[in-house]
């Protein structure tokens, strides 16, 4: 698909920015089932609920990380949401501030700002593909 100069590819942008979005989300989760790893490994069962907890996430960020991938903006959104009330919980309530958690932090934010722009532009386009359709089709039907 390209834009009215015809010189952008509109599909390829799309894909690179909800594929970059949902393998930064995939990323998260690794971590999430990683830190459940190794709590449930180091403590025993004095952790497991936080474990379990944390696999829990760490699936449900992976199954949202294949919605974006498919471009649903819902889980676009769901994810930008949720990443941005746990930072400002984190940072307004709890008070923690570093540096290198921050500058990760905001990488994150960027690619799901980055894959939440994707979907919506995913869906600008498939509507104006589908819409030329649907007019030719409706012309056709009037025609005697």
């Amino acid at each position: 698909m390209t834009d009215v100069l015809g010189v952008f590819d509109v599909d390829a942008d799309v894909r690179w920015r909800l594929r970059g979005g949902a393998w930064v989300v995939r990323l998260v989760a690794v971590f999430y089932g990683l830190s459940a790893a190794v709590t449930l490994f180091a403590t025993g069962s004095v952790f497991a609920r936080t474990a379990a907890l944390s696999f829990a996430c760490a699936a449900l960020l992976w199954l949202a990380a294949s919605h974006l991938e498919r471009g649903s903006r819902v889980a676009a959104c769901a994810l930008l949401a949720f990443f941005l009330l746990g930072e400002a919980y984190v940072r307004l309530v709890e008070g923690r501030l570093s540096t290198p958690g921050m500058l990760f932090d905001f990488c994150v934010l960027a690619a799901l700002g980055n894959a939440a722009w994707g979907a919506f532009a995913l869906d600008r386009a498939r509507r104006a593909a589908a819409a030329p359709q649907s007019a030719t089709r409706e012309r056709d039907i009037e025609a005697p």
